[in-house]
C-alpha cells in the first residue's frame, strides 16, 4: 500500500511539474515569440508590423504590458515606440529616456527623435520633473521646447545648480526669453522662475 502511494505522489509531483512547464512555455509563446522578433528586426516598420500580428493574436488588455516589454528590447524598438503617437505615451517615453539603448545618445538624430517625443507627449507635471531630474542634456532641450512646460521643470532647466545645458549658449538663451514672453505665469510663478538667477530669465520678465 505505501509502495502504491508513493507512485501515486511521484506521478502526481511530475504532472504538476510538466503543467508548470506547458504553462511557462506558454507565457514564452505569447510574448517571448514576439520580443524575439523585435530583437531582430531592422527598421521601425517592422516593429509596427510585429505589434501589428500582436495586436491581431492577443486580447486588446495585454497590448500595454507588451509595449512596455518592447520599450527595454533595443535601440530599433525604442525608435519606433518614441516615434509612434499611437504607441507612444508617458509611462513609455520615461521606461525609455531611464533605460536608452542607442549607442550614441550625442547622435544629431538620436537627440531630434528624443527631444521630438519629450515635445509631443502629453506629461503631469511630476513626469516632467521625472525626466528633467534624469539630467540629461538633450532631455533638458527637449523640456525647455515644451509648449506648456511647468513652472517647476523650466526652473529646474534655467537653475544653473540643475540643469544639464550651457546656460550661455545663446540658441537656450532664445528658448528661455521666448518662454517668459509668450506665457502667462503667475505671480509666484514669476517670483519662482527669479529664483533660479537665471540672467536670461531675469532679462525677459523686465521686458514682459
Amino acid at each position: 500500500m505505501k509502495k502504491i502511494i508513493a507512485t501515486m505522489v511521484t506521478v502526481l509531483t511530475i504532472i504538476l511539474a510538466l503543467g508548470g512547464c506547458a504553462e511557462e512555455e506558454k507565457e514564452y509563446s505569447r510574448d517571448g515569440y514576439y520580443l524575439k522578433l523585435a530583437e531582430e528586426a531592422g527598421s521601425a516598420d517592422e516593429v509596427y508590423t510585429i505589434i501589428d500580428e500582436y495586436k491581431t493574436k492577443n486580447d486588446e488588455t495585454e497590448l500595454p504590458i507588451f509595449l512596455e516589454e518592447l520599450a527595454e528590447v533595443n535601440d530599433v524598438s525604442q525608435t519606433a515606440l518614441i516615434c509612434s503617437d499611437e504607441y507612444r505615451n508617458a509611462d513609455i517615453l520615461i521606461r525609455i529616456l531611464k533605460n536608452p539603448k542607442w549607442i550614441n545618445m550625442d547622435h544629431y538624430q538620436v537627440r531630434e527623435i528624443i527631444r521630438n517625443a519629450i515635445c509631443q507627449t502629453d506629461l503631469t507635471e511630476s513626469e516632467e520633473m521625472e525626466i528633467a531630474k534624469l539630467d540629461e542634456r538633450t532631455y533638458h532641450e527637449g523640456l525647455l521646447q515644451r509648449a506648456n512646460v511647468s513652472c517647476e521643470a523650466l526652473c529646474y532647466v534655467a537653475s544653473k545648480d540643475t540643469t544639464a545645458l550651457n546656460l550661455d549658449y545663446f540658441g537656450y538663451r532664445d528658448l528661455f526669453t521666448n518662454q517668459v514672453l509668450e506665457r502667462e505665469w503667475s505671480m509666484e510663478e514669476k517670483e519662482e522662475l527669479l529664483d533660479t538667477e537665471n540672467s536670461t530669465i531675469k532679462k525677459a520678465l523686465l521686458a514682459s
